[in-house]
């Protein structure tokens, strides 16, 4: 990346000083310098507040449509199922991961991208082997759901996937992990939180009454 030299002047030649007539601009004044940093105090609270992504270049909101999914383990949990996700990067590719255990330790939760989404649907199907340890075997994961989505906030929605919040069974889990990141992702209240369901009926018998896709095998 160019840089600009010491002592260049990019805005233009800097006025002589024997006997120019070049005018030379004003300060900006006490109410000019008052408005500039209420401005920028006013853009920093939008943003903090998550108002402003449509201003901020690069925004995970301008990303436009796209997809998310849910993964079920049937077998995981002593029969009460298991969750993974999945959503899509328009224009990129694909990102999933799972909570494997329930220790809180960072290690047993994976995230991993792909521009193949057949690549995705591997790390599912197959053993998966992701922060130095085995997460999965093969087979555990047997099929798959998804939905569109109108937006994708994809930044957001890993940020809330690498987010360490340890584990509980009731509320931190393999299931409310996953939708919150979906949750992220497209914003709004379209789905149930997953607190104090079953994996396994949340896949099979919730997720149809919200128009989500038809079940496919892995």
């Amino acid at each position: 990346m160019s840089t600009i030299p010491p002592c260049t002047q990019p805005f233009g030649p800097e006025p002589s000083v024997g006997g120019s007539t070049e005018r030379i601009p004003a300060p900006p004044s006490h109410r000019q310098r008052g408005m500039r940093k209420l401005a920028a105090l006013l853009l920093t609270a939008l943003i903090a507040t998550g108002f402003a992504a449509v201003l901020v270049p690069g925004s995970a909101w301008a990303l436009g449509a796209g997809k998310y999914c849910l993964y079920v383990a049937p077998s995981g949990a002593y029969g009460q199922g298991h969750i993974g996700w999945e959503v899509q990067e328009p224009g990129k590719g694909y990102w999933a991961g799972s909570t494997e255990a329930d220790s809180g330790d960072p290690v047993d939760t994976w995230i991993l991208f792909s521009s193949s989404e057949t690549t995705i649907h591997s790390f599912f199907a197959n053993a998966l082997t992701a922060n130095g340890k085995l997460q999965h075997g093969a087979g555990y994961y047997t099929e798959f759901r998804c939905h569109s989505t109108t937006t994708s906030a994809v930044g957001a929605a890993i940020a809330q996937a690498r987010a360490s919040t340890g584990y509980n069974v009731v509320w931190d889990n393999c299931l409310t992990k996953s939708v919150s990141i979906l949750t992220t992702y497209w914003g709004g209240d379209h789905l149930d939180s997953g607190i104090l369901r079953q994996p396994n009926a949340y896949f099979f018998t919730y997720l149809p009454t919200v128009n989500w896709g038809p079940e496919h095998f892995l």
